[in-house]
């Protein structure tokens, strides 16, 4: 596996291998061999409808612990009658601790804000 190629977790500096290294993100998120709308308490997926996926993960019962640096990596392959390439739009959450009180965030942008564009339909 080339830097950046495949799917993994690098932490703390990892350069050639990740620390965590998975078979794909259906497996990552519990439900192999393909995508299902099926929910679970700490992993699954909520929504696949009109192209729109949402998985999940929670750390919970396994966290990952790093001191300096974390960076995830997924590969995006689908299938048509064949292997192909994908073009998909990611995003994640991250929660953590503070040591010590921080200044306030800034505040949270409305649902509306959230969703904009968020059903587009694909190219033909």
């Amino acid at each position: 596996m080339g830097r950046g190629r495949g799917e993994g977790v690098y932490l703390d500096g990892d350069q050639e291998h990740p620390t965590i290294c998975g078979t794909g993100s259906e497996d990552y998120v519990g439900l192999s061999w393909g995508i299902q709308q099926t929910p679970y308490f700490y992993n699954g997926c909520s929504l696949n409808q009109k192209g729109f996926v949402s998985m999940y993960r929670w750390h919970l019962p396994d966290p990952i612990f790093w001191q300096k640096s974390g960076r995830v990596t997924i590969q995006q392959i689908g299938y048509n009658q064949g292997l192909f390439e994908r073009q998909d739009d990611w995003s994640c959450a991250t929660f953590w601790y503070e040591p010590v009180p921080s200044a306030p965030l800034p505040a949270f942008p409305g649902v509306k804000a959230r969703t904009a564009n968020l059903w587009m339909e694909p190219a033909k």
